[in-house]
């Protein structure tokens, strides 16, 4: 399966009769709440699917849950403009073919939370295979939101995706892949050329990205430490230490 993962924005409101303030999210210039107005962007992304020619790409809506001060949606998304075939992996045979103007895409969760005070609302997106559909649905917000408001400025803020979550992970198992044919002398210093296939773990610590594999194999065990660390490859031979990830 793929990897996902998934952005966060933060959607605030520049009041400009107010020296130029973030305004509250619950009593937007007309007295409304912006959880309708987020709302009502999902609804037209239904009705009206965003497409986006420049990047060709194609967004819609295709279903939302809400409760309280949350909506929970899902989006189709994905790419036209090319000819292909859909192959199925056991049998090697093409199932389907498609046109440019026809886009193959995928189903991407998407969670907005409005909390009851204060000056900023949520966005929570899902991206897969490279894709999501944050930007058509930013670009919708943004129509409607100038359509409404011409003399506030909306403001959007997107935290990238980080690998932060790994100072918090657990190594949880090791696995060594090395080849008969490595030469003594084209070993990294301190990685082992023969490693066990079968790895009974002991507890120990491991260090960060400088981590010393000179320790035996049946050493290697549990860390709160997470490290990742790849050789080069060496005629046609490789070694190299993969981690599991919890």
């Amino acid at each position: 399966m793929a990897t996902r993962s998934f952005s966060v924005t933060m959607i605030r409101w520049v009041d400009n009769t107010a020296g130029n303030t973030y305004g509250p999210v619950r009593v937007l210039p007309d007295g409304k709440d912006l959880l309708d107005l987020l709302e009502g962007v999902l609804e037209s992304l239904d009705a009206s699917p965003a497409r986006d020619k420049s990047r060709e790409t194609l967004t819609k809506q295709v279903g939302r849950a809400k409760s309280r001060r949350t909506i929970l949606g899902q989006m189709r998304h994905g790419g036209y403009g090319e000819d292909g075939e859909v192959v199925d992996t056991r049998t090697g045979q093409i199932t389907y073919t498609y046109r440019p103007d026809q886009a193959t895409t995928l189903v991407h969760r998407l969670l907005i939370t409005v909390p009851p005070s204060g000056d900023a609302a949520m966005l929570f997106i899902e991206h897969a295979s490279r894709r999501n559909p944050g930007k058509a649905f930013l670009d919708r917000l943004d129509d409607h939101w100038k359509a409404r408001f011409p003399s506030h400025d909306l403001v959007t803020e997107t935290m990238q995706e980080s690998d932060a979550w790994l100072e918090q992970a657990t190594l949880v198992s090791a696995t060594a892949i090395y080849s008969d044919s490595l030469a003594a002398n084209q070993v990294p210093h301190g990685i082992p050329a023969r490693i066990s296939k079968t790895i009974t773990p002991k507890p120990v610590m491991l260090s960060g990205s400088g981590t010393d594999c000179s320790t035996a194999p049946s050493k290697i065990g549990r860390s709160t430490s997470v490290f990742r660390r790849r050789t080069p490859t060496r005629s046609r031979s490789s070694l190299r230490w993969a981690v599991a990830r919890r």
